[in-house]
């Protein structure tokens, strides 16, 4: 089994529904310099997070900014 990135996993989803909405967390305090500006270029600065997630109300908004407001 092949080790698939973050990164490679949304390339290749975005080439499948190219106006795929994506939320980014990451653990990772050394991303490499083409991650970051991977990141930087391809998704909103708001929506790449920092495990662990600190402020949950972010994380809310955000999803509620993707999907709209909770129904019912």
């Amino acid at each position: 089994l092949t080790e698939v990135s973050g990164i490679e996993t949304y390339l290749r989803l975005r080439s499948i529904q190219p106006d795929l909405q994506t939320i980014f967390f990451t653990g990772d305090l050394a991303l490499s310099e083409t991650d970051r500006d991977f990141l930087r270029f391809s998704v909103p600065e708001e929506r790449v997070i920092r495990r662990p997630v600190g402020d949950f109300s972010l994380l809310t908004r955000l999803i509620v900014s993707i999907l709209g407001p909770p129904v019912g």
